[in-house]
């Protein structure tokens, strides 16, 4: 999986996306596509900075690069990562049996506690997994909706045949959600930034930005 590259798409898209929402003061980007979504006509600088600088092939490229990066790392985890955690678990679990029959395997050297934290760590590890599956399965369907909507936007603006891009009315419902809710534009509070994927944080040393929906869940936050 290309985890860079795609990164680095990413990464230069959502710069151009906050180059020009801060052009726009006092206005927004999110105000701007919702009335693009809304009525079909855009201001002339949206309909330049959608028709020029994103531009429909850069669009369109980012679309099937993230989707096919997000199937990737959601076949690597699914298929080896947690099949790996599994039989690793079983194993820790042997281990545990053993540290806990000292009159037969005492001389292991094997202690409790540590096998027991082992365990621990790696359950955590799996937890976070899971997360991330979710995270992906939820941005794929969001970020997808999204970018084929900018991409039958930007190709309508440019009058070109824009019924190349299908896309439904449960996408286009996402598309609303994923305009309003915030997430689309998550900044932090030292670097101010757009962020429309919440997939790679998940490859940086930094605290998640955007914890999945069920982060206040008390049973997986422990």
């Amino acid at each position: 999986v290309s985890t860079q590259s795609t990164g680095d798409v990413l990464s230069e898209f959502n710069k151009k996306l906050f180059a020009f929402h801060m052009s726009l003061h006092p206005s927004n980007l999110s105000e701007q596509f919702l009335h693009l979504l809304v009525t079909g006509t855009a201001s002339m600088d949206l309909e330049n900075f959608l028709v020029h600088t994103l531009k429909e092939k850069e669009i369109s490229n980012l679309l099937q690069s993230t989707m096919q990066s997000y199937e990737g790392i959601e076949k690597l985890i699914a298929q080896n990562f947690m099949c790996c955690c599994y039989a690793l678990a079983t194993q820790l679990q042997f281990l545990l049996g053993m540290s806990r029959w000292y009159d037969k395997y005492g001389e292991l050297g094997l202690k409790e506690d540590a096998v027991q934290d082992s365990i621990n760590k790696l359950s955590g590890l799996m937890i976070k997994a899971q997360e991330m599956l979710q995270c992906i399965s939820h941005s794929k369907a969001r970020l997808s909706s999204f970018l084929k909507w900018l991409l039958k936007a930007t190709i309508s603006l440019s009058d070109g045949n824009s019924a190349t891009v299908k896309i439904t009315e449960d996408e286009l419902n996402l598309v609303v959600k994923f305009l309003k809710t915030g997430n689309l534009f998550a900044t932090r509070a030292d670097t101010s930034h757009f962020n429309i994927d919440t997939v790679w944080q998940y490859f940086s040393e930094e605290n998640i930005l955007v914890p999945p929906e069920y982060y206040n869940n008390k049973i997986l936050d422990t």
